[in-house]
């Protein structure tokens, strides 16, 4: 992944900077926060903002912004109502239609920005043969999406996006209005349409994060039960083809994604839009004082909330898995605040899934690098070959007019790797395993190798299979 600069030039022209800020919120009627616009305008402009931008916009008159600041530290930008939003190359505005920035500017994101947020995506149940008549123009953009490091691929989405008017107005008058103030509803009470089979959520303990209690906001006055609750389980589409979101890969059998689509793009969006209004005031923060092994916990990480669950303590360091997401990291106690209840409601969006074929393969560095270039971050058609505790797929890339099958891909990756067994040069050592003998004196040994790896990986398979098949020990 390309190292990001320590600094970039400033813009020192306030048109210019205007104009520029103008084309990235081009087709938008929400409020930005001001970071994301500053990181985007470094990715795309190889230039920053001036410290004092927001206030100098603020001050002008006729920029054609609207420049916030609701709580300490804290900036929004959004374009004023009736403005002009879409400027030329020469930094002039003209009243062209602008792209919508959740698919192009997506792409100009840096990779540390895609993971754990990507914007709205709607599709339609695509088989592979079906892309050309159903793949949607959003779908296809995401095909540029760069390649991402295995080492830095677990790098949190730095902040919101779907922050709506309404809700901002909301948090910005909070002191006028109450002190008993109810934060926006989470996605599950805002979906009042009854949804089908396919897209409903089911409410039994989920598996495999079996009973995940959630830590309640000890500070809230409100009369929500205090006891520990469990966070539903997400219910499967019926159907064997899914449109998918990979968001972490460790290897063949670990590969997480969400499922993508109008209802579970919209909740997961509105619930971390909600998370990051809520805990965005420090009234509403409550940090956690005794932590509870498998308990589901508000976590700040990298300036944006999450979902985690606590797998483990060492210190003042906890362990967490970011269920919405797969992967897990060490952060401080310190950062982790009780749950509102209401954040429990949506299921954990992380699924866990295998490769279908390739459950026998232990990555190499090479490999393991190929697979993220080819699945993280993107959105994929995964068909479901079989539903055991881990759902085993095969995952399709089809952004372009040629469906690719990155199951096959890997496969191949796998056998230009494999190699012939070689003893050590004179006088090496090496460790064997002698696996016969002949009554004539030969003797054949057998050198570990990735290779050998695994064809033990295999035969453990053939054996688990057998005995599944026959019930017998």
């Amino acid at each position: 992944m390309a190292t990001r600069p320590a600094s970039y030039p400033i813009t020192s022209d306030m048109n210019t900077s205007v104009a520029r800020v103008k084309q990235i919120l081009a087709g938008q009627e929400k409020t930005m926060f001001l970071q994301y616009i500053t990181e985007t305008y470094e990715t795309k402009y190889k230039e920053t903002l001036p410290k004092n931008w927001c206030i100098d916009v603020k001050n002008s008159q006729n920029s054609g912004l609207t420049v916030d600041n609701p709580c300490k530290g804290v900036w929004t930008v959004m374009l004023t109502v009736g403005s002009n939003t879409h400027s030329n190359r020469n930094g002039s505005i003209n009243n062209s239609n602008s792209p919508r920035r959740s698919t192009q500017q997506y792409h100009e994101l840096n990779s540390e920005q895609q993971l754990r947020h990507p914007p709205n995506y709607q599709a339609q149940q695509i088989k592979p043969h079906q892309v050309e008549q159903q793949i949607t123009q959003q779908q296809t953009s995401y095909s540029h999406v760069p390649p991402i490091s295995p080492v830095e691929c677990r790098s949190p989405y730095k902040q919101t996006q779907q922050v709506k008017q309404k809700q901002m107005e909301l948090k910005i008058n909070l002191e006028q209005t109450s002190s008993h103030y109810a934060p926006p509803m989470s996605p599950v009470e805002c979906k009042t349409p009854s949804l089908t089979s396919e897209d409903s959520f089911s409410e039994s303990s989920l598996p495999p994060l079996t009973a995940l209690m959630i830590g309640l906001n000890l500070k809230d006055t409100s009369n929500e039960s205090q006891e520990s609750v469990q966070i539903p389980a997400l219910k499967m589409p019926e159907s064997n083809f899914w449109d998918v979101y990979c968001t972490y890969i460790k290897d063949c059998n670990n590969i997480y994604f969400r499922f993508i689509g109008e209802v579970y793009s919209n909740a997961y969006d509105d619930l971390v839009t909600d998370m990051e209004l809520y805990y965005m005031e420090e009234k509403n923060l409550s940090p956690v004082t005794t932590p509870t092994f498998g308990a589901v916990y508000a976590a700040s990480h990298d300036e944006s909330w999450y979902r985690v669950q606590l797998l483990g303590l060492d210190g003042d360091e906890a362990s967490v898995m970011f269920i919405d997401h797969g992967d897990r990291e060490v952060i401080s106690v310190k950062n982790l605040h009780h749950l509102k209840n209401q954040f429990g409601k949506l299921p954990a969006q992380g699924v866990q899934c295998s490769l279908a074929g390739l459950d026998f393969a232990p990555l190499d560095g090479s490999t393991l690098i190929v697979l993220q270039q080819m699945a993280l971050g993107k959105p994929l058609v995964a068909q479901v070959m079989s539903r055991n505790i881990v759902t085993s797929v095969v995952l399709f890339d089809t952004s372009t007019n040629d469906d690719i099958n990155i199951n096959e891909k890997i496969c191949e990756q796998l056998e230009n790797s494999f190699s012939e067994p070689h003893f050590p040069y004179v006088g090496g050592v090496a460790e064997i395993y002698v696996s016969h003998a002949t009554p004539t004196g030969d003797i054949y040994v057998q050198i570990e190798t990735e290779t050998f790896k695994v064809l033990e990986n295999i035969m453990d398979i053939i054996r688990s299979t057998i005995k599944d098949a026959w019930g017998k020990n």
